[in-house]
């Protein structure tokens, strides 16, 4: 189990269905659970639902149902801040969304994703 999967525990309600899962790596664990806990003291109200966390386009998108204005605000903010936090080991050093694939990635975590390219000889005629 992704550690990410393990913040549903201190939040059953928040994530009853409809919730899609998380669809991202444990790197922005520490944004997630740093949110949730802002969101726990704002007092999210009885129907307040997280509905999908996930990764597209290189940055972390958090779906609610129910937020204040206040929280989707914040919820924004840590978003756009997901750009500067490796998705996989959560470091803040060397991160780009740079190359052939976008993802927010440390320049070390990004060695084993580089995608190659099919060479012309690959291709059958």
């Amino acid at each position: 189990m992704k550690k990410v999967e393990q913040l549903r525990a201190k939040h059953p309600s928040w994530f009853q269905r409809p919730f899609y899962g998380f669809g991202c790596d444990d790197g922005w664990y520490k944004l997630i659970r740093d949110l949730l806990e802002e969101l726990e003291l704002m007092g999210m109200d009885e129907n307040f639902r997280v509905l999908q966390v996930k990764e597209k386009f290189g940055g972390l998108r958090f779906y609610t149902q129910g937020a204040s204005q206040e929280a989707a605000r914040r919820i924004e903010e840590v978003c756009q801040d997901s750009f500067n936090v490796c998705e996989r080991c959560g470091t803040r050093e060397n991160v780009t969304t740079e190359g052939s694939w976008v993802v927010t990635l440390c320049k070390d975590c990004r060695k084993p994703h580089e995608y190659k390219g099919a060479e012309l000889e690959d291709w059958d005629d």
